[in-house]
């Protein structure tokens, strides 16, 4: 088998490609090869047994995560057996067999590398030889190291390379991701080629910050990005390698009278190399200033030196590792990170841009979700017991101009409620203590004054009922029907007082808790908003004479105009009812100013050391 690793370890040389068919087909690339690429990961699969301290072997029906049948109803019960898992001449071998065992009919083996060998971004890639068979489902995959944005498929999956059996031309590279199932999405890829069974063939990802392609013998086939999934992207956390043969499940089908057993998945080895275009850096990027510590990790160069620099936060501990903490300061609008690794052979140096939510600079809103198409949010939707879709926003007005927005139908259920996963939250403490406040827009035609809560939950833990896994809940009511109007949320309490505020990683919403009533909501432009802001956006503004001495009149549509007048230096802001700036500048004593507006309704702000006014048409 040594002859089978042609490509040496260490710097990754230029790649051939393999052409399938006599050609390049079409809408497809070769591989190109990115500068100076480090192998930081092997296994060659030495010796007579499996690495214990690199794989971990999983065994049984799923039952003991919650998923008989691994989630997909499959037939086989995975075992350490050496009649289902061994290593030898330089090989895994992964045989799936026709014999019962825990009361299924068949076993087959899964070994991953969760807890010993993670990643985020590289070119990884691995030389198999597939099974074949009706009911044989052989892959090459990922999962997240860390459910941090929810269970599956909210983290995400990346699935390297599947191949069902009755197929065995065609190769899938697929991403699953979206919400937690059943809301779940998966977008992916084929390419057909000779019957990969009969010989080996390299299967290769490369991972970058915002882009993923698959590549068969170094052929690039498929490619995905945020753009191209249409909701969050999950693909920014370390995931670990897994290596399986399925028998059975919804996908493949069962196995018939033509399966031919034993079948067995050779792999000669895996690999994993990173780079500068490759690699990036891990970590939140949305934050909040203060006291909290986040945690930056960069790719693991071997002998690796690294150098960090921190813009808008203090650097606490970490330089010279690959891992940091950081801790951001109040009064920034955006920071970064940066990263130079320097290895024996290569170096690389990666950055990593990151928002701070509502910085003490007059800002007054901060985007969580707005369901345009093409402009991923920083949560993504999942789902409860009603139904959920992005739609067109058939109600436009000039309060809410959006092309789309959340629909989600109440089904009567007691436990209605729809829920968003975020990284977004890193201190809830904030929301609580009424410094931030949460809003949404909302359009229905349940009755005035219908009941919405908020709760900002650690998904997987929480459940409908319960306290557990909920840091805090939050309430307000409609004051409309059939019109488009802005819900700020007020604190209820903290059901689960010993939740740690930095674990947040989902809001839900909760209409008409507990009510019996078939209901439709549309939902938009969910954000978080300085309580200094409030009441930006509230449904009926009414006219009042602002504190400030200052005068307004609506010089033309859209146009407003207003001078003020024995006043000292004053900075005014117009916003629409949404809160988001139009226009800024300064009063001076004695001269009209003239602010333009496009957004419909509009408010002007003003503050004169630390008093506040608002002017509402």
């Amino acid at each position: 088998m040594s002859s089978m690793k042609s490509r040496a370890l260490g710097v990754l040389g230029a790649l051939g490609g393999v052409v399938l068919g006599g050609g390049v087909p079409g809408g497809m690339a070769l591989h190109a090869q990115s500068d100076c690429a480090v192998l930081v990961w092997s296994e060659e699969f030495e010796g007579n047994a499996l690495d214990l301290s690199r794989w971990e072997i999983q065994t049984g029906t799923g039952a003991q995560y919650g998923l008989n049948g691994w989630g997909n109803n499959e037939l086989q019960y995975y075992t350490g057996l050496p009649d289902n898992l061994s290593v030898g001449d330089g090989a895994l071998r992964i045989t799936a067999r026709n014999q019962g065992f825990g009361e299924m009919d068949y076993t087959s083996a899964r070994i991953r590398t969760a807890g010993m060998a993670a990643f985020a971004t590289g070119r990884i890639e691995a030389r198999i030889r597939v099974p074949k068979g009706q009911g044989i489902w052989p892959a090459f995959w990922m999962l997240p190291e860390e459910n941090r944005f929810g269970g599956w498929a909210v983290s995400g999956e990346l699935d390297i390379m599947e191949v069902v059996g009755h197929e065995p031309w065609r190769a899938h590279g697929t991403i699953h991701h979206g919400g937690s199932y059943p809301c779940n999405s998966f977008t992916g890829q084929s390419i057909d080629g000779p019957d990969l069974s009969e010989d080996f063939h390299v299967y290769a990802v490369e991972w970058e910050e915002d882009e993923i392609r698959w590549f068969l013998d170094d052929i690039q086939y498929a490619v995905q990005t945020p753009q191209t999934t249409g909701r969050f992207w999950p693909f920014v956390r370390p995931f670990h390698l897994l290596l399986n043969v399925a028998v059975g499940g919804n996908w493949p089908g069962s196995p018939d009278g033509s399966t031919v057993f034993p079948q067995t998945m050779e792999v000669d080895y895996v690999r994993v190399y990173q780079s500068e275009q490759w690699g990036m850096v891990t970590g939140r990027r949305s934050v909040q200033g203060g006291s909290l510590l986040e945690t930056y990790r960069a790719p693991e160069f071997p002998e690796g030196t690294y150098v960090w620099s921190v813009d808008g936060g203090t650097l606490v501990s970490g330089q010279g590792t690959p891992a940091i903490e950081v801790r951001w300061d109040l009064g920034v609008a955006e920071g970064s990170v940066v990263c130079t690794a320097t290895g024996a052979e290569c170096s690389a140096q990666w950055s990593v841009p990151v928002q701070v939510m509502l910085p003490d600079d007059g800002d007054c809103i901060w985007e969580v979700a707005r369901f345009e198409a093409g402009q991923p949010d920083a949560a993504a939707w999942s789902c409860g017991a009603g139904a959920i879709s992005v739609v067109t926003n058939t109600n436009a007005t000039p309060f809410n101009p959006s092309a789309r927005c959340l629909q989600y139908v109440r089904s009567g259920d007691p436990a209605d409620r729809v829920s968003f996963a975020t990284d977004a939250i890193s201190d809830a403490t904030a929301f609580s203590t009424g410094a931030l406040v949460w809003a949404v827009d909302v359009f229905t035609n349940a009755p005035v004054g219908t009941e919405i809560r908020l709760a900002l939950e650690k998904q997987g833990v929480a459940t409908p009922t319960g306290n557990a896994g909920r840091h805090s809940h939050y309430t307000s009511t409609t004051t409309g029907q059939y019109a488009w109007g802005t819900l700020f949320f007020s604190y209820l309490g903290s059901p689960d007082a010993g939740m740690a505020p930095g674990t947040v990683n989902q809001v839900t919403l909760v209409p008409d808790p507990g009510g019996p009533w078939v209901t439709s909501y549309f939902f938009d432009n969910l954000r978080v908003v300085d309580a200094a802001c409030v009441p930006v956006g509230v449904q009926e503004p009414t006219a009042a004479a602002p504190a400030a001495p200052c005068r307004v009149w609506v010089a033309a549509p859209g146009l407003l105009a207003f001078d003020c007048v024995d006043t000292g230096p004053m900075a005014w802001e117009l916003r629409d009812l949404q809160g988001r700036l139009v226009q800024r500048g300064q009063a001076v004593p004695g001269t009209s100013h003239a602010a333009v507006g496009a957004r419909g309704p509009l408010v002007i702000r003003w503050e004169t050391g630390s008093v506040s006014t608002l002017w509402m048409p």
